[in-house]
């Protein structure tokens, strides 16, 4: 799906039919939203991060992959639920970011608990560059230095 929102925002930008254009928008507002469907309740410990098809875990790269995409829609239609969403997100990312600078891959969503060894860091680089120019801040500068060094230490490993 943020594949798929990326893509109707980019014909939205090339399209000069303004009718055309608010079709696009109202396609990439339809997969938001199903995004927003598929989130994590409330009193989990990963709460509102987007589920995987199993609906117990999460994947970090999507994820943050989700929430960059409705930030770029945010950006263009109006923030709606998704900038805030996406915030939410980032700063839970932020408060779990690991010592070295990664995240687990997999977790539990209600539990915390990861699922798999693999650790990963570049996932949350452009969620967290997205949110830092809407804001026109640097809130997310230094959890996005520690995952880019994680990520270069474990390049060269």
């Amino acid at each position: 799906m943020p594949a798929a929102i990326r893509a109707l925002l980019l014909e939205w930008g090339l399209e000069e039919d303004p009718g055309q254009q608010e079709w696009l928008l109202e396609g990439a507002r339809a997969l938001a939203d199903r995004i927003l469907e598929q989130l994590a309740p409330l009193e989990w410990y990963w709460a509102f991060f987007p589920l995987d098809p199993d609906g117990v875990t999460v994947s970090i790269a999507f994820a943050a992959d989700c929430m960059e995409a409705l930030c770029e829609l945010g950006s263009v239609s109006g923030w709606g639920p998704y900038v805030g969403r996406a915030a939410h997100v980032a700063h839970i990312l932020k408060s779990r970011q690991g010592s070295d600078g990664s995240w687990p891959s997999r977790v539990n969503a209600y539990t915390g608990q990861p699922v798999e060894e693999l650790r990963c860091a570049a996932e949350p680089l452009l969620l967290f560059a997205r949110l830092d120019l809407l804001f026109d801040s640097s809130e997310y500068r230094a959890a996005a230095r520690s995952a880019r060094e994680w990520v270069i230490r474990s390049s060269a490993a």
